[in-house]
């Protein structure tokens, strides 16, 4: 354990810590924040004196609704708020994160489904096995179509 020097957000009064851990348990902030601040390259004080951000309660505004929650808008738009956060996460606005994934439909032997959770379903295999053996399909195939055979999907 390395001994740890810490200014307030002010840089006045520097306090020695143990370690990081005991500063955290000090300054009473969320142990993963300071570490994964850390990790991604920051200093120890950075860290401490980046500001934690809280989620405000209030209200939402998206094209021209109100909505008191960030779940009643996902709600609204019919999109699982993990999905909507996830996208939010990588980067992308609120109008596109908010739209619902295309659903790709799939024909297996000349049998039609409106989406690979269906085939899926059907065969009594896992639906992310089924989506990885088409993905590496069609990275082989030219053409790009969704059909296929149950051989070529190992069904």
């Amino acid at each position: 354990m390395n001994p740890l020097f810490l200014a307030d957000p002010d840089g006045k009064n520097e306090k020695l810590y143990r370690s990081l851990r005991s500063a955290i348990n000090k300054k009473g902030v969320k142990k993963s924040t300071i570490y994964k601040r850390v990790n991604e390259g920051m200093t120890e004080q950075e860290a401490f004196d980046e500001p934690i951000r809280k989620y405000t309660t209030g209200t939402i505004e998206f094209d021209g609704r109100t909505f008191s929650t960030f779940r009643s808008l996902c709600n609204f738009y019919q999109v699982s708020e993990t999905f909507v956060r996830g996208r939010l996460r990588m980067g992308y606005d609120l109008a596109f994160a908010l739209q619902k994934p295309k659903i790709k439909s799939v024909t297996i032997d000349d049998v039609f489904f409106e989406s690979v959770r269906e085939a899926a379903e059907f065969y009594g295999v896992s639906d992310n096995i089924l989506r990885y053996r088409i993905r590496k399909l069609l990275e082989k195939r030219e053409d790009k179509n969704r059909v296929f055979t149950k051989e070529e999907l190992q069904l």
